[in-house]
């Protein structure tokens, strides 16, 4: 992990922009992604709540190696409950135009363009029509975005969003921006234009929605009813990136994480998180008075604060993994010999 975080204060809603990137992730069991968490509960009493979206990269659940949109939740620190997506029961999917689990069209790359989407996640309160100001009810806004094909997913995915009367296709809302030097814009390469459904909270008071772009397109939410720690409000928001690496072959498989730059290398190079806010009592979002960073392996992806006018306290993060073995590094042909010792031995 390589986060910034809030804690120990009532949270209603969490936001935050973050750019997008292909990282190499060699091993299909592995992933690599960053998203926005949302949670209350701990570990050790194992009644740990969480509220998951952002991108990842994972190729044995998607069946390539593009980022996707997706969502997760638990309500048991991941000990029995909760699922990916629609892969289980849980999240209620409102927006046609919108396939968890699809593809994203535009992608950062290292000294050039960057491409951001903005994700939020609020506790709806009451039951009264949408607006820009109230961020206690789903927004309504139009909107542009890509289409790209969801050609790898399974069919029983396919089944679940296209029974909600879709087409499989997928759309993120991203911006090509820069932090320091002009405000953000839509991207509307391959873009089309339509305007999200109407929709009222009410009678859907109490659940937790998910939201995406400036304007939040609501997208759907998870119910109320699913959770135990997280039925009134969450205690804890983390941003940031987590890798999942394996190494079931014993060679030091390279995930990276964000860009697979280290945060030191600043705008353009280093994956970001930007335009942090939470909602707090008066429910209004607004970007927290100050935030944490920790890493769990700062030799291999770290974390670093930083500050522009443009967007605030926000936070760089990511790196390149684990270096592999010196062995492999020096002398290709010892992957040959290993692969020659376990065919023999087998």
């Amino acid at each position: 992990y390589a986060v910034g975080y809030v804690k120990d204060l009532p949270i209603y809603g969490a936001k935050a922009t973050l750019n997008v990137w292909n990282p190499v992730v060699e091993s299909g069991d592995d992933f690599s992604l960053a998203q926005i968490w949302v949670t209350s509960g701990s570990y050790e009493n194992q009644d740990l709540n969480t509220l998951e979206t952002g991108w990842q990269v994972y190729p044995n659940k998607y069946g390539d190696h593009q980022p996707r949109l997706f969502t997760y939740w638990t309500s048991d620190a991941y000990l029995s409950s909760g699922c990916y997506n629609h892969y289980g029961r849980g999240f209620v999917h409102v927006n046609r135009h919108v396939a968890l689990g699809g593809a994203i069209a535009g992608t950062s790359t290292i000294g050039g363009d960057q491409f951001d989407i903005t994700l939020q996640i609020w506790k709806v309160l009451d039951s009264i029509p949408a607006t820009t100001d109230n961020p206690s009810s789903p927004s309504v806004t139009s909107f542009t975005f890509s289409l790209s094909s969801l050609d790898h997913m399974d069919d029983d995915y396919k089944q679940n969003f296209c029974g909600r009367g879709g087409d499989p296709k997928s759309f993120l809302l991203g911006s090509s921006n820069s932090l320091h030097d002009e405000p953000p814009i839509v991207d509307e390469i391959s873009g089309l234009n339509y305007r999200a459904p109407i929709l009222y909270s009410d009678p859907l008071s109490g659940h937790w929605w998910l939201g995406m772009g400036l304007n939040v397109v609501p997208i759907g939410y998870w119910p109320v009813e699913l959770f135990t720690t997280l039925s009134d409000h969450a205690s804890e928001v983390q941003w940031g990136g987590e890798v999942v690496n394996l190494n079931i072959s014993g060679m030091s498989n390279t995930t990276q994480m964000g860009s697979g730059e280290f945060p030191g290398k600043g705008f353009r190079k280093a994956a970001y998180f930007c335009n942090l806010q939470i909602a707090e009592k008066n429910r209004s979002f607004l970007p927290p008075q100050d935030f944490h960073i920790g890493a769990t392996q700062p030799d291999s992806y770290s974390v670093a604060k930083t500050h522009s006018r443009d967007c605030g306290d926000h936070f760089y993060y990511g790196g390149p993994g684990p270096l592999r073995s010196s062995s492999y590094q020096s002398d290709p042909l010892a992957f040959v010999f290993l692969f020659l010792a376990v065919y023999f031995v087998v």
